[in-house]
């Protein structure tokens, strides 16, 4: 004969194993197949010497090099420049990628990248909490295994294995002197001048030299200007005395040679 109170027991054991079901369950979205917690599994393989890139994709640049020469606001998520993948999620929100040079990288794995220091497993995902794939705050990113994130179970919070806030602030303080450094070189570079300027200043005033005295010499052939040679002096012409005036003006003087030589003024008495 079954006791009376046999539904009342039955519905305790009930509720006893419903609870277990669900600590169970708990239990095993925590926990790897080998009974790790998924923050000690990451941990550990963060630790290891693990691969960023598969053997046929390029491999990622130098993270500090990339990180100096980026522009992002790391709290927000947010990469100057940055331009859908092509690839979206469910509800039609698109993955955020940017380019450097020689290879595009996804935001979201740029944003877990700084917030680890290093460039993450290959292997994992860097999954979005809210499901949604253009929300990059390092708070709304997660460390996944490619077996988890299909049932996106298992996890570890990039905001449990650092500090992000505390990263937020180095990553603006590195901002900050990379601003003051190109103000400091952009202030050393002389300012270009305007055309306007140029227009307005005056020019240089060239320097003229007082051109030679001009002399007109007689056209008619029986007037030659006969030239004394230079530096020889038994060359040096004598003069007869007689003279003639120049149609131009000057006069025209005759030497014990039986040549005429021309001068622009008229000779004062020898």
């Amino acid at each position: 004969m079954i006791p009376c109170d046999t539904p009342i027991v039955f519905r305790q054991n009930r509720a006893l194993l419903c609870d277990q079901a669900l600590i169970l369950k708990q239990t095993c979205e925590t926990t790897n197949s080998n009974g790790m917690k998924d923050l000690e599994y990451v941990k550990q393989l963060l630790a290891t010497n693990y691969a960023t890139e598969y053997s046929h994709e390029v491999p990622y640049p130098p993270l500090g090099e990339l990180i100096s020469s980026t522009d992002f606001d790391y709290l927000s998520g947010k990469v100057v420049g940055e331009v859908p993948n092509g690839s979206e999620s469910r509800e039609g929100r698109p993955y955020l990628q940017f380019q450097y040079p020689g290879k595009r990288i996804l935001s979201h794995r740029f944003i877990a990248a700084v917030t680890l220091g290093k460039w993450a497993p290959r292997e994992c995902d860097i999954d979005h909490i809210n499901h949604n794939p253009s929300d990059n705050r390092p708070i709304n990113l997660r460390i996944t295994t490619k077996r988890d994130n299909l049932g996106n179970r298992r996890r570890a919070l990039l905001s449990e294995l650092v500090d992000v806030e505390q990263i937020g602030v180095a990553q603006r303080e590195i901002a900050e002197r990379r601003l003051a450094e190109i103000a400091a070189k952009v202030a050393q570079k002389p300012k270009p001048v305007s055309w306007r300027q140029r227009v307005q200043e005056p020019l240089p005033k060239a320097v003229t030299e007082p051109l030679p005295k001009v002399v007109h010499v007689e056209e008619d052939p029986k007037f030659a200007l006969l030239r004394k040679p230079a530096g020889n002096p038994q060359l040096a012409t004598e003069y007869t005395g007689e003279t003639k005036p120049g149609v131009s003006g000057g006069i025209w003087r005759k030497t014990t040679q039986g040549s005429w030589h021309f001068h622009p003024e008229t000779p004062k008495d020898d």
